[in-house]
């Protein structure tokens, strides 16, 4: 069985690639004016800088307290450039997708203070997004891949375009912008990171099970061996299969809860052992397992299957059951 401090790193790496996932989002929808995925207003880079209105830092310094308080999701907010863009669709069924080439994590600056200075970009991690630098610019995808990050935004910018830029705002002046059917514009955005919905669930599952990890690991009841959780964490879960309760013989005569269990059993053992006193609906069981060899035969027909007998044996220990059934 793993240590509670080895799930607690498996977790969080779990944890690290969801966020990683959402920071390479291949593209993003700009959203409605209510709840904007992307902002553009109020955004600048002076030299190396980012540059952000007071007002639009203050209504998302708001957004991140309001967040906060319903710890329920993670806000999360990264810098773009330049603007690249597809317009899709036309009137209300239109959609403004972007597609960044890199994302740089700015979600903490909004746990501070306004900095009328700015921030400087060079000192917060970023992300480069694979799919859209093969896609805008026709790098090779090893060649993509093995883009170093660890060294900063300045030397990947170099080393992705093969020219030297001595500032951020550089690069956004001097780099050709794709043409064709993209829409493009020489600003930074800003982009919510934290809108993917299909593993925000998943996300919630691994923060409460990192907290009961963390907090009370004493009360983890499922850290014991082939636990459904614990086979996700730390194995291969089983493959998934239907779930089926039964198959009955008569509308008007359906099996009991106890029945149906003893049914589900049947499906997938071998021997299945029932047991209670006089009426209690052993006898009628067998006609649902008679049942379920018919349907099951009849299937194997349709399917075109090697067809099987629905040859059944009874036996009892006493006459009465053998007439009853």
């Amino acid at each position: 069985m793993q240590s509670s401090e080895k799930l607690i790193q498996i977790v969080q790496s779990w944890l690290s690639y969801i966020r990683l996932e959402e920071l390479t989002t291949a593209e993003v929808e700009r959203g409605s004016n209510a709840y904007p995925k992307i902002i553009d207003k109020g955004v600048q880079l002076v030299g190396n800088k980012l540059m952000l209105d007071n007002s639009l830092f203050k209504q998302l310094c708001s957004q991140q307290a309001a967040v906060n308080r319903s710890n329920n999701k993670e806000f999360q907010i990264a810098v773009a450039f330049p603007q690249i863009y597809i317009v899709q669709g036309r009137a209300r069924e239109q959609k403004i997708k972007y597609l960044p080439l890199f994302t740089i994590d700015i979600s903490q600056i909004f746990r501070g203070r306004y900095r009328k200075t700015g921030w400087d970009l060079t000192e917060f991690e970023f992300q480069p997004v694979i799919v859209n630098l093969m896609r805008l610019y026709g790098l090779e995808e090893e060649v993509a891949e093995s883009l170093i990050v660890a060294e900063g935004i300045l030397k990947f910018l170099s080393d992705t375009w093969q020219r030297k830029f001595s500032t951020i705002n550089d690069f956004i002046d001097q780099v050709d912008l794709p043409s064709g059917n993209y829409k493009t514009g020489r600003q930074p955005y800003l982009l919510r990171c934290d809108f993917v919905p299909y593993n925000a669930q998943l996300k919630q599952d691994l923060r409460d099970i990192l907290k009961q990890l963390q907090d009370t690991p004493d009360d983890c009841k499922w850290l014991v061996d082939n636990h459904p959780a614990t086979e996700y964490i730390c194995n291969a879960p089983k493959p998934p299969e239907h779930e089926v309760m039964f198959w009955g013989a008569f509308t008007n005569h359906a099996p009991d809860s106890f029945q149906a269990s003893a049914l589900k059993h049947a499906q997938h053992n071998p021997i299945t052992a029932v047991h209670g006193p006089p009426g209690t609906g052993k006898t009628e069981l067998f006609l649902h397992l008679v049942a379920q060899q018919v349907v099951e035969r009849a299937l194997r027909i349709v399917r075109g299957e090697e067809d099987a007998s629905n040859l059944t044996l009874f036996a009892s220990t006493n006459n009465s059951a053998i007439q009853k059934f």
